[in-house]
């Protein structure tokens, strides 16, 4: 399965080192996308994410596709990934605010899951 990141900052990097370090998912199999390249770069140095070049590109190649992204930030980025999704994906969101049904309504189809993490997750 390929893990896809919508949104590198702390949290989502916190969760990538995390399932980088277990050793249970090989190399090519973490990707994401951050609108600031270089944070997605730099975790391409630390621990071989591979970078994509937009929201989409992630939805497309992704299995699971976590949103990570700050809730604000959500209105622009469901509209570009909805075309790339359905019910073959997993739509993981950690951004806060947001009701499930809120996203069910905009990738009908896309099971979607709503986790609370912490910065504790980097513990």
């Amino acid at each position: 399965m390929i893990y896809g990141f919508i949104g590198v900052g702390n949290m989502a990097s916190a969760i990538l080192r995390g399932m980088a370090q277990s050793g249970r998912f090989p190399q090519g199999t973490l990707c994401g996308y951050n609108r600031t390249p270089e944070k997605t770069l730099a975790l391409q140095a630390e621990m071989g994410l591979v970078p994509c070049d937009s929201e989409r590109a992630v939805a497309e190649g992704a299995d699971v596709v976590v949103l990570a992204v700050k809730p604000q930030m959500l209105e622009g980025v469901l509209p570009k990934i909805a075309p790339a999704v359905g019910p073959d994906k997993l739509i993981v969101t950690i951004a806060a605010g947001k009701e499930t049904g809120w996203y069910e309504e905009r990738l009908k189809e896309t099971p979607v899951v709503r986790v609370m993490p912490n910065i504790n997750a980097r513990v």
